[in-house]
């Protein structure tokens, strides 16, 4: 309000803002005497900045483990696939993911104060792990981590899915990942894969440390290929031993399971459905579906 003289006056308005985002500024101004009586009006539309909101997003993905300690993790590409190894102990829960979050919201804007991630991680589809991790929010770079989470050697594919929320639970980002886990192929199921069990095929047996197709679990003599067992336990094997039963009588006198070959030239000389061994594999010919194939 000013009182009416003749010549030019001036009228302000009172102080506003314009942040970057806002598009356009309209002001409707009206001149009135002191009757309250209409005398002039005016209208004004101006263009505003009209920029696009920054957002607070999910900048990446990483993925580390428990005895690394953020040494050596690397970057995941959202939506990609890549790899993940085995932990390093069985049944040991060491690998964990962790998010970059760049909270790219300035002053113009509001933000939520507090942000938190909730994520799914699967693996060959079953989920073995979910949750989430709070922080209050602040300009600047959040990390959160999910908890560790354990990868067989027979494990296949290990997924992520992970959604960056404000404290009202609206979404502002999510982030996926599907990593091929070793997918080893354990036949016999003894939690020892196809690739290092020397008995495939055979859960009592992994290994064979002497090579004579004897599985050490049930070889007497597991560092020595010419042995494998001592039918009288008196330290001598029984391809050394004269007297495999020790009852006195030379393996060449004696025909211990009476099928009329004698125990030195008989491969089994307690079993007296089976006289030999063809391919060395341990199964009498006789049972051997392949007698003369070791594998």
């Amino acid at each position: 309000e000013h009182y009416a003289y003749s010549g030019q006056m001036w009228f302000n308005t009172d102080s506003f803002y314009v942040i970057p985002y806002d598009c356009e500024v309209t002001i409707d101004a009206e001149l009135r005497d002191d009757n309250g009586s209409l005398i002039d009006s005016v209208s004004a539309s101006l263009d505003a900045p009209c920029e696009q909101p920054d957002e607070t997003e999910i900048t990446s993905l990483w993925l580390d483990w428990d005895f690394c300690n953020h040494v050596c993790p690397w970057n995941l590409t959202n939506g990609d696939t890549d790899n993940i190894s085995a932990s390093e102990w069985p049944g040991n829960p060491e690998h964990y993911f962790f998010l970059s979050v760049d909270n790219t919201t300035d002053d113009w804007s509001d933000m939520s104060e507090w942000l938190n991630m909730s994520y799914v991680v699967s693996i060959d589809g079953a989920v073995v792990l979910e949750g989430y991790d709070e922080h209050y929010a602040y300009s600047g770079q959040m990390w959160f981590n999910t908890d560790s989470f354990y990868v067989s050697l027979y494990d296949c594919e290990v997924t992520i899915d992970a959604e960056l929320l404000d404290e009202d639970g609206s979404v502002l980002d999510s982030v996926s990942a599907k990593l091929a886990a070793p997918c080893d192929t354990d036949s016999d199921g003894d939690g020892v894969g196809d690739a290092t069990d020397d008995f495939p095929y055979d859960a009592n047996e992994t290994v064979d440390s002497d090579g004579d197709g004897i599985g050490d679990n049930s070889d007497e003599f597991p560092e020595d290929p010419n042995e494998s067992s001592d039918a009288d336990g008196d330290g001598t094997g029984d391809n050394e031993d004269s007297d495999d039963d020790g009852d006195g009588i030379d393996d060449d006198e004696d025909d211990s399971d009476g099928d009329g070959v004698m125990d030195d030239v008989d491969d089994f000389p307690y079993d007296e459905t089976e006289t030999t061994d063809s391919d060395g594999d341990g199964v009498g010919d006789n049972a051997d579906d392949f007698p003369y194939d070791a594998n």
